[in-house]
């Protein structure tokens, strides 16, 4: 079966992207395209999930499990109700990738035309696979859970399921590394709050799963994020480019390959949406004939920290909105409407 318009005979002189993945790569792709140029088919497994509506509803007990989703987004309201003649959405659990040509990709058997195909197709284990195993751990009670890595996520599912369960806390590094992305008083500040809700913290040695001390316990890896099975061979350039391929019109971004331009972006939610930002503006003006934002590879630029710390609070540094400060988790999940 062929899905999407054959290229030879459509009438409106669009261009036709095909876009994999509804994460945020896809978000910040989709709030930027030029919805006058292009039509765009999207495959997508899982609807939409925002981390930070994840964590307000677990941690205030308010379980959406069937649509996690905040009932408006702002601006994917304004997508929808304005672009929505120039997007196919297609929800279906994509099993096998394969690019066949310059312009025909193969899903699951079936094929797809594109000039431009764009691939964020997030991490093997999706948020909606985290969100599944969080929720049915926050209706259970009196585990022993082993969290084995203390950067944001960690921190946060620590804090999230402290109340129900003994929390043990392992890193690999030392007391002086971790919490590395706080500054240093609210490192200290993190630090006492752990003791205060008597999660431990065992650091400095690799975590060992088969020890008698915690063979036995619930284990939750948050040490890295494993790119998608079908995009873990891919390499890009330091433009978003697919380069183990002919095909010069497909970009891929956000946590669905291992290395980027031979080296590791951070795996979070910021970084995939500027990159699919970045993507949608380079497409935006492909046809002009000033190509110069072709030429400039993609650079993050952060946009702060908001860290869910437990008694329905936020801890907020460097942000570009809100002052650094402690807040209700409501500001976040308030911030998260209007501006993802």
């Amino acid at each position: 079966m062929y899905f999407n318009l054959n290229l030879d005979n459509r009438s409106d002189n669009k261009k036709n992207i095909l876009l994999l993945g509804d994460g945020f790569f896809a978000r910040g792709f989709l709030h930027t395209i030029n919805y006058n140029k292009f039509n765009i088919t999207q495959i997508y497994r899982d609807d939409f999930i925002n981390p930070q509506d994840m964590f307000y509803s677990l941690n205030n007990n308010k379980y959406t499990h069937s649509n996690l989703q905040s009932p408006l987004h702002l601006r994917d309201y304004i997508t929808n109700y304005f672009m929505k003649k120039s997007i196919k959405k297609i929800k279906l659990d994509i099993k096998n990738l394969n690019i066949i040509s310059n312009s025909i990709a193969e899903i699951n058997n079936n094929k797809f035309y594109f000039d431009y195909m764009v691939i964020g197709l997030g991490a093997q284990k999706s948020l909606k696979s985290w969100y599944d195993e969080l929720y049915m751990l926050k209706q259970e009670k009196h585990k022993t859970i082993d969290i084995i890595g203390s950067g944001p996520l960690g921190f946060e599912i620590a804090m999230c399921l402290n109340k129900n369960h003994k929390i043990n806390l392992y890193d690999v590094l030392n007391k002086d590394k971790i919490l590395f992305y706080v500054k240093e008083y609210n490192k200290n500040f993190l630090l006492n709050l752990l003791n205060k809700k008597n999660i431990d913290l065992y650091l400095g040695k690799f975590y060992n799963q088969n020890d008698p001390m915690n063979k036995d316990n619930y284990k939750i890896f948050c040490v890295g994020t494993k790119p998608n099975d079908l995009t873990e061979n891919f390499k890009i350039n330091d433009k978003l480019e697919l380069i183990n391929t002919e095909n010069k019109n497909i970009y891929v971004g956000g946590d669905c390959v291992a290395l980027q331009n031979n080296s590791q972006y951070i795996k979070t939610a910021q970084v995939a949406y500027q990159q699919g930002v970045y993507v949608a503006r380079k497409l935006n003006r492909e046809n002009r004939e000033n190509r110069e934002i072709s030429e400039i590879p993609f650079e993050y630029k952060s946009n702060g920290l908001a860290l869910n710390i437990d008694d329905k609070q936020v801890l907020i540094e460097k942000h570009n909105i809100v002052p650094d400060g402690i807040y209700p988790d409501f500001i976040m999940k308030l911030y998260s409407v209007f501006c993802i």
